[in-house]
Formats: C-alpha cells, structure tokens, sequence
C-alpha cells in the first residue's frame, strides 16, 4: 500500500506543480479525494498496473476541473451580487441627505428665533 500511496502522491505533485500557487487543494487532499471517488469504483476491469494508475490520474484531473469550474462559478455568483450591490448604491441620492440637514438647520434657526 505505502508504495501505491507514493505513486499516487507523485502524481498529484505533477498535477498540483501545474496549478497556480496559492490552491486551497493540496497534493494530499487530491489523493485523498481520488481515493474517495475510486472506492465508488467497483465494476473496472483492471488489466494492469499501469491502467490503474492512468485511471487515478484522469480522477485526479476530473477533480481539478470540477474544483476550478465550481471556484469560477462561485466568483461569478460574487460578481453578480457585488454588480447588482453597487448599482443599488449608485441610485442612492446622497444629496438627499445633505438637504435634510439644511431643512433641519433651518428649522432649528426658524425656532430658536421664535423663542428670543
């Protein structure tokens, strides 16, 4: 087991070297998340050695796009929502606000000439 283990990790440090720096996915965490969806994997006829491996590297690739499609789709969705948030912000009068000062300013003058 320990050397399927290292040649498996070997192989996610090649397809983790070709990542950006920076990934939240780890090399052991893609072997790990290999192994998880190889169990599930029952009805392969293994043939050798090297169509085991070559079947855990294409998972290990399926995961790195299923991680970066659904890291894309995540950033549109904040980009969405951060687009529609500052629309909102841009229909917002702030000049609004500086004239109900000047009425309340006003008022507070009209009054306290009142009370002299």
């Amino acid at each position: 087991m320990p050397l399927v283990y290292n040649e498996l990790h070997r192989l996610a440090r090649r397809y983790m070297a070709a990542e950006q720096a920076g990934h939240p996915l780890q090399t052991t965490g893609l072997v790990h998340e290999a192994y998880l969806r190889f169990v599930d994997a029952n009805t392969i006829d293994w043939q050798n050695r090297a169509h085991f491996y070559a079947i855990c590297a294409r998972l290990m690739r399926r995961i790195l796009i299923d991680f970066a499609r659904s890291r894309n789709y995540k950033l549109q969705i904040l980009s969405k929502i951060f687009k529609d948030s500052h629309r909102s912000f841009s229909l917002i009068d702030f000049g609004a606000g500086e004239r109900l000062a000047g009425r309340i300013r006003s008022a507070r003058h009209q009054h306290t000439a009142i009370l002299e």
